[in-house]
């Protein structure tokens, strides 16, 4: 309380000191949380091999084991990928490489992929609301991107009900969303939502199925693709994921929208 340039600087030095904190508590977080994510399917293919291997078995049951094996490690594939792309710093990881892309003819090709999905159906896609989408992007990472929010979108809202996926522009930014009419999410989860391993009580108590990582993976791409990734949620009424990017201007010459589905 000097108010002098020595208490600047010891609230500068103070500050510092809480974000190192705070950096050193989320890497403490991560791996005991990850270290626990691994254990879990290694220990189901290590117990599945060794029942196996006790004694002689119908060629049947070896069928059988082998398949949970598979399962669990696909799971466990699942899993170090997803902490390999978290585990990246922005220091580490290039740039993608950008592309000019118009989403309005972009997100129909995209979607393809989802074709034999038993909801494609209920996705509906608003696209008329802009007249032009152009934006600067790369064009698989922002396919992934979407397949996250879309698979969230599937995975917590009943079958039957709509997937919208909207496009919007608000000043100089292009928003794509993705919004169901699930059960939505609470303010005290929204605020953890985008960290790694995270899964809310509700979630646990309905069975649903996940690694905690989707999002998270969402977020980090939306960085590398220089946009921003929020949601807005009410309990019992859904939730939107909206992701903005810059509007890039029309090109000159014609450019390919996406990928063949």
């Amino acid at each position: 309380g000097t108010a002098d340039e020595l208490e600047d600087l010891g609230r500068a030095f103070n500050s510092l000191l809480d974000r190192l904190q705070e950096s050193f508590e989320r890497q403490r977080q991560f791996t005991g949380d990850a270290s626990h994510q691994l254990r879990t399917p290694l220990t189901a293919i290590l117990g599945q091999i060794e029942v196996a291997l006790r004694r002689q078995r119908p060629a049947e049951e070896y069928q059988r084991v082998l398949t949970t094996v598979q399962s669990k490690a696909n799971h466990l594939h699942r899993i170090v990928e997803s902490l390999l792309f978290l585990a990246r710093t922005n220091g580490e990881a290039r740039p993608p490489v950008q592309e000019k892309l118009d989403l309005k003819r972009w997100l129909p090709g995209t979607l393809q992929s989802w074709a034999i999905h038993p909801r494609f159906g209920d996705i509906i896609v608003d696209v008329d609301s802009v007249d032009s989408a152009w934006v600067e992007a790369q064009s698989v990472l922002l396919g992934e991107l979407l397949n996250i929010l879309l698979d969230n979108a599937f995975k917590f809202s009943k079958s039957g009900t709509p997937i919208t996926i909207r496009l919007s522009r608000v000043d100089e930014r292009i928003g794509l969303s993705v919004q169901d009419q699930g059960n939505g999410i609470t303010d005290e989860d929204q605020a953890l939502l985008f960290t790694p391993f995270f899964r809310s009580e509700e979630v646990r108590r309905r069975g649903i199925e996940g690694l905690g990582l989707g999002l998270s993976i969402a977020k980090r791409l939306a960085e590398a693709l220089r946009g921003v990734l929020a949601v807005e949620s009410q309990v019992g009424q859904g939730s939107l994921f909206t992701l903005r990017l810059k509007i890039d201007q029309v090109p000159s010459e014609r450019v390919v929208p996406s990928p063949d589905p």
